[in-house]
């Protein structure tokens, strides 16, 4: 990658950058260069710095803006940390001291961030102003000086060409995530959408269940309350707001909600009493084969094309053989039998006849009304 980044300040300049002339732009394989060295393409108008060279390829920076004239300074062995004595007093020996707490004595009175080189007696300084670049060379890199000392980054790649890339890593990502383009275009991902190696999509983070392969998961969110035009929306909701009850909703661009059923029709036999739980994925079938009494769970009072509505529900119930079955509503919920109200709790009952059946459909939040029946149904107490 030859020519990456856009450094602000046309004006590269200083008395210990090195400076080469072509009427090209340079390229990776130009190598036998120090970092940094200025690069001025007189044909096409351009300076480019060198800000890396790693074994056969070297990174070359586009200078733009006007903002920052660039004072090139000779590399230092690291940042030292300030309020210690300086690892090594060798001659020639360079550093630049840390931006933390007061220097040590052994400095001979540098400050924070000054550039100190040992002459064999003492440490004499410099200190950097807006635009000093510097090597730090156990960081294996370049930094600039505006405020403080900063590694430079290399962003915004620009290219005259349609390059290819390959085995690109970017440390700000995590593995199975899915890159987004964020503020000023930079990458970035989240944990609330991500690809696992079943390639099962995680929204919101949520695993698929065991042995899951290529589903989609989703977790709880919020019903909208309107609808785009030319569009149905779809998410998660707990059902009737009960928790541990996750289930796919769907609204059409009328308005109206509701969940998205993978059947309409739940099927169950007993032999004992049982309860039954109605649901708003339609209609409910079951075949009691000995005496029991069916208890309906409470009718929540959720008005009709609101999530968690049971209006329109069906409940079947069938007896194979000659048993007496009690169908009992709710204490707070009522049936209508025969056109009817009984009152609320009371349970209806048929005789023991094999083949009897009750048909009831969630009427409103008040409880349930008999469509029909087969054999004899009283009210029962």
């Amino acid at each position: 990658m030859a020519i990456t980044g856009s450094l602000p300040g046309p004006a590269v300049s200083g008395p210990n950058i090195a400076k080469v002339y072509s009427t090209v732009r340079p390229t990776e394989d130009d190598t036998g260069y120090v970092v940094p060295t200025l690069w001025l393409d007189t044909a096409g108008n351009k300076a480019y710095l060198l800000v890396d060279v790693t074994g056969s390829v070297a990174t070359w920076s586009v200078c733009t803006g006007t903002s920052v004239s660039l004072d090139a300074q000779a590399s230092v062995l690291s940042i030292a940390t300030a309020t210690a004595a300086p690892p090594t007093e060798t001659t020639g020996a360079r550093y630049i001291i840390g931006a933390t707490g007061s220097p040590h004595a052994n400095w001979d009175g540098a400050l924070n961030n000054n550039i100190v080189e040992f002459d064999g007696a003492r440490w004499v300084a410099t200190t950097p102003t807006e635009g000093t670049l510097c090597e730090v060379e156990d960081a294996n890199a370049l930094y600039l000086f505006i405020t403080s000392w900063n590694a430079w980054q290399n962003q915004a790649l620009t290219t005259t060409s349609s390059p290819t890339f390959a085995n690109i890593t970017d440390s700000g990502l995590t593995a199975t995530r899915i890159p987004v383009a964020g503020t000023a275009g930079l990458l970035g991902d989240d944990s609330a959408l991500a690809w696992d190696a079943s390639d099962n999509l995680l929204l919101d983070g949520v695993a698929a269940g065991t042995s899951g392969a290529k589903v989609i998961t989703r977790g709880v969110g919020t019903a909208p309350t309107t609808s785009p035009a030319s569009a149905a929306q779809l998410w998660v909701a707990d059902r009737q707001g009960v928790a541990d009850k996750a289930t796919l909703y769907m609204r059409n661009e009328e308005g109206h909600s509701s969940p998205v059923a993978f059947a309409n029709l739940t099927y169950r036999t007993t032999a004992i009493d049982t309860t039954v739980e109605l649901n708003e994925f339609g209609n409910f079938y079951l075949e009691v084969t000995a005496t029991a009494t069916v208890t309906v769970s409470a009718i929540p009072n959720i008005a009709q094309g609101t999530n968690g509505s049971l209006i329109g529900a069906l409940l079947t119930i069938y007896s194979t053989t000659a048993a007496i079955v009690h169908v009992d509503p709710n204490a707070v919920d009522r049936l209508v039998l025969n056109g009817i109200a009984q009152a609320d709790g009371e349970k209806i009952s048929c005789d023991a006849v094999a083949g009897n059946s009750v048909t009831l459909i969630v009427d409103s939040t008040a409880g349930l009304r008999v469509l029909g029946v087969v054999g004899v149904w009283v009210n029962g107490g």
